[in-house]
């Protein structure tokens, strides 16, 4: 496909800055503490800073998060660690909420026009500098929580956090994404360039499967070892391909129809 190259150059340029959209919560522990109604914080000098409201019967809190840092913010990670009662955080009663936006930040940075691209993004765009978005945690049972940034990555490179677990988490699925990229862009290469193929989608969609079986057999080397869970792009990938490609019963070959891959 034309953008794989674009984005492993992109990625590549901004290491280790790089990544895609996703987010992922993660249990909270402990035990139930007393149930106020609000609780809040003011803004310190962390890129991120915080407000929040607790809806004590729906168990949801509902963080406002306003960057502060003066630029674009692609990635970020939000831990919501309880409080024991005598006002000490419990180690073991914490959730997290990771959000990586950078694939946002690639459509918009090849857009013909970046800026109207950028006004037509919604959702989980770029985390404009001076802004404010809403992150709701659901199952919360107490408001009487500690609310972090604890890993941080803008859109020019630079990060906060880089000594955290979160961060190295962080680092590592976009290794790992960028090297399914390149794994990726090379299967799609060979089938192209490979003349005898007229369905090279169907090569494509063969080496891809795979690969991404190759990936679940892998044995992680740590948690955070960027060759295990490849098999979540790679099944993203086959996604994309199964949907474009042409009838099993099509006698037009794919390098000749409008289906082709590039």
């Amino acid at each position: 496909m034309k953008w794989i190259a674009a984005v492993l150059g992109l990625l590549v340029s901004v290491l280790p800055a790089f990544g895609q959209t996703t987010t992922h919560t993660t249990d909270l522990g402990g035990t139930n503490l007393p149930i106020p109604t609000v609780q809040s914080r003011l803004p310190n000098s962390f890129p991120l800073s915080f407000d929040w409201q607790y809806d004590a019967l729906a168990k949801v809190l509902l963080i406002h998060a306003t960057n502060n840092s003066g630029k674009d913010i692609v990635a970020y990670n939000i831990k919501v660690q309880r409080k024991n009662p005598d006002g000490t955080l419990n180690k073991s009663g914490w959730r997290e909420t990771q959000t990586d936006m950078l694939d946002t930040l690639v459509r918009i940075q090849m857009a013909e026009d970046p800026a109207a691209e950028r006004l037509r993004e919604h959702g989980e765009a770029v985390f404009a500098a001076g802004t404010t978005r809403d992150v709701s945690m659901p199952g919360t049972d107490s408001p009487d929580v500690e609310v972090v940034a604890d890993a941080v990555f803008c859109s020019d490179g630079t990060f906060d956090g880089q000594d955290t677990r979160a961060f190295k988490s962080l680092l590592a699925r976009r290794q790992r994404q960028l090297l399914e990229m390149k794994k990726a862009n090379a299967i799609m290469r060979a089938a192209l360039a490979d003349s005898s193929l007229d369905h090279p989608i169907a090569a494509v969609i063969e080496g891809l499967a795979k690969a991404a079986g190759e990936s679940m057999a892998h044995d992680p080397e740590g948690p955070n070892d960027p060759e295990s869970f490849q098999d979540f792009f790679f099944n993203g990938d086959l996604t994309s391909l199964r949907n474009i490609r042409p009838p099993t019963h099509s006698d037009t070959p794919e390098r000749e129809g409008t289906h082709a891959i590039c």
